[in-house]
């Protein structure tokens, strides 16, 4: 699996929302782009609402029946258009390798995850994913004995191996994800995860915090902060190109459901937490700090 197969819906809903916004900008009709581009009416709607691809040639031909004429604007929407086709080709895969263990609506989250440019998450009761050791996760996943149910080891692998690849985004060549994490001192120890393991992830998010590309803030137990109001929470954030913006996402997990929205006033009561949240949290200096201490203490 490539990482342009990961980009799947992801690269589509892009695509799509700013196809939409630069047609209903330009007061043209579904029917005249569709018309332009040799397509039905309702094939043009489902590329506006990122349910199939459109080539880069037709995206050109698009913005020329939009009066779309910014070169650079034009290079970055095929490129979209070139990630989607590619992601198509090989989405049958990836849906295919993962899809008994995570939900279509989870998939879509993790699309999303890789299109973004940034996201700045809250971790309470356990490390983000993206930051998430092979021994850590397991020995949460292990967790899961205590709920009566019998998780199918092999499931159990497929949802690490799953975990691991979405944490490609961090470390590919091309626009890494830039995060900024607040992690709560208690994610830090978890009774799930012995030393040995505690080890391997502390050195993890060490190395991680290295990187210009993840800022990483620990957030000590005894400290007042709107983090305890609004829970753990993901805040995606998307490449703007001009004046076209994907709406930001916000993604609260729990244990049957995860909620994922883009509805601005439900974004809004998260984004106005987080500058509280980030400046109360430990200094990303104090954090290593915090964090080389904890390896002395195993």
């Amino acid at each position: 699996m490539t990482p342009s197969t990961k980009r799947a819906r992801g690269a589509r809903l892009l695509l799509g929302h700013h196809l939409r916004y630069l047609r209903e900008r330009a007061g043209v009709s579904e029917q005249e782009v569709a018309d332009a581009v040799e397509r039905s009416k309702m094939t043009w709607w489902r590329i506006e609402n990122g349910q199939t691809s459109i080539r880069g040639y037709d995206v050109e031909r698009a913005c020329q029946a939009m009066g779309v004429t910014n070169p650079e604007l034009i290079g970055k929407l095929t490129d979209l258009a070139r990630q989607s086709k590619d992601s198509e080709r090989g989405s049958k895969g990836w849906k295919e390798s993962y899809d008994s263990v995570a939900s279509d609506n989870f998939l879509l989250f993790t699309s999303l995850e890789d299109a973004a440019a940034s996201t700045c998450s809250y971790d309470r009761n356990y490390l983000p994913g993206l930051l998430q050791t092979p021994g850590y996760m397991r020995g949460l996943m292990a967790t899961e004995r205590h709920t009566g149910l019998s998780p199918d080891p092999e499931d159990l692998e497929k949802r690490a191996a799953l975990r691991l690849k979405r944490q490609e985004i961090l470390t590919r060549e091309d626009n890494s994800l830039r995060m900024l994490s607040v992690i709560h001192e208690a994610a830090l120890r978890p009774p799930y995860a012995g030393a040995e393991a505690m080890r391997e992830q502390l050195n993890h998010l060490l190395a991680a915090s290295e990187r210009d590309n993840i800022s990483i803030r620990v957030m000590p137990a005894d400290r007042d902060h709107a983090g305890e109001a609004v829970g753990q929470f993901i805040l995606l954030e998307f490449p703007t190109y001009g004046d076209l913006q994907f709406p930001a996402h916000i993604y609260v997990d729990g244990y049957i459901s995860f909620y994922l929205t883009d509805k601005a006033h439900e974004v809004e009561r998260f984004t106005s937490s987080w500058p509280n949240i980030w400046s109360t949290a430990l200094g990303e200096e104090e954090t290593r700090d915090f964090i080389t201490q904890m390896l002395a203490d195993l």
